[in-house]
């Protein structure tokens, strides 16, 4: 006895070729960062595929507990004599090694269906070594003395930022945003 799908024959093909499709590599963004951790500074690429995402939302994803920096350049940043960065192809850096990161180059703008509402504060959050102070952005009815953000496993952007080193340092410049790894946060209070 025979099965019944036995007894089908397959289409015919059609008489003329049919188009190849190619498959092109995933496009993989570089965004330029610089980390400062404890005692070194860290430059180099970030390097992601996918979706274009903002600095801090890779940041505050769980994707895994360091990040892979391409084309690294590994110094000290408060040394200015004979201080030659060290330069690496690539790096893995835990994400609660940094103290904090700017973005270098050209941001990735914010999705607006995901854009939440919030107001700026002033404020000043303290990580070993170095003060950030300048502009967080809580929900509109949140408090600034009472919000529970240290200690939290995430980093906030904090913009318009003045960065102090301490220690007896005078190095004082100026950044448009910063993001702070809370984890790493000595004390957080706003400016009133």
């Amino acid at each position: 006895m025979t099965d019944a799908f036995s007894m089908v024959e397959p289409p015919a093909l059609p008489s003329e070729a049919l188009p190849i499709t190619t498959f092109e590599p995933p496009r993989v963004a570089a965004l330029p960062v610089e980390a400062m951790m404890d005692s070194h500074r860290l430059r180099g690429e970030l390097r992601l595929g996918g979706v274009p995402r903002r600095l801090v939302d890779i940041l505050n994803s769980g994707d895994g507990a360091y990040l892979v920096i391409h084309g690294a350049q590994l110094d000290d940043p408060l040394k200015s004599a004979g201080n030659e960065p060290r330069r690496l192809e690539t790096v893995q850096i835990l994400r609660d090694a940094i103290l904090f990161i700017m973005p270098r180059g050209v941001a990735t703008p914010s999705d607006p269906f995901e854009v939440v509402k919030k107001v700026a504060a002033e404020a000043t959050v303290v990580v070993p070594g170095f003060e950030v102070s300048g502009r967080i952005y809580l929900m509109p009815d949140a408090d600034p003395a009472t919000i529970p953000l240290i200690g939290t496993h995430h980093f906030i952007p904090v913009t318009d930022a003045t960065v102090t080193a301490g220690n007896g340092r005078s190095e004082v410049w100026r950044e448009p945003v910063v993001l702070v790894n809370m984890t790493r946060a000595l004390l957080y209070g706003p400016n009133r």
